[in-house]
């Protein structure tokens, strides 16, 4: 193990040590002030049995839910690897069975089409029409970013 591994080893493991002595050291009420400060802030949570849209507003109080989710494409790749679900029909799926507004594409699933621009097309088509955002591809298989050939980068 090098210094520097050590010394950061030692700084996280003294200010986990610290926090942790500073909150015992807090009196039993300061803690629940701090809780009641907390929930009086009116914060929405949503229902368990109740879908979240996730593009505008939790439904039944209209306020804005405490964040937004997107869904991974990965995780469904069992049904995308056994063509169960069709790459275009993500967006689709993402929005009519989870009611989710995001999604995250996996190059795997279409990777001999990244330069089709009509297909292309018609995945961003897809998520428009169904109000889903596209936000990023992870990409798997493309050669390391820091590899010190830049031919190979």
């Amino acid at each position: 193990m090098n210094r520097h591994s050590k010394n950061r080893r030692q700084f996280i493991g003294l200010t986990a040590a610290g926090v942790s002595a500073a909150w015992l050291g807090t009196s039993n009420s300061a803690r629940a002030a701090t809780n009641s400060n907390l929930s009086s802030q009116h914060v929405s949570v949503p229902s368990t049995t109740e879908p979240l849209n996730s593009t505008t507003t939790h439904r039944s109080s209209g306020t804005a839910p405490w964040f937004e989710i997107s869904l991974a494409q990965w995780s469904l790749h069992r049904e995308l690897g056994s063509k169960k679900l069709d790459n275009l029909d993500f967006a689709k799926i993402t929005r009519t069975k989870f009611d989710i507004g995001a999604i995250e594409y996996v190059n795997s699933f279409f990777k001999d089409k990244a330069q089709d621009d009509a297909y292309l097309a018609g995945l961003n088509k897809r998520a428009e029409d169904h109000g889903v955002k596209q936000l990023l591809i992870m990409c798997d298989g493309e050669g390391a970013l820091g590899d010190a050939d830049a031919k190979k980068r």
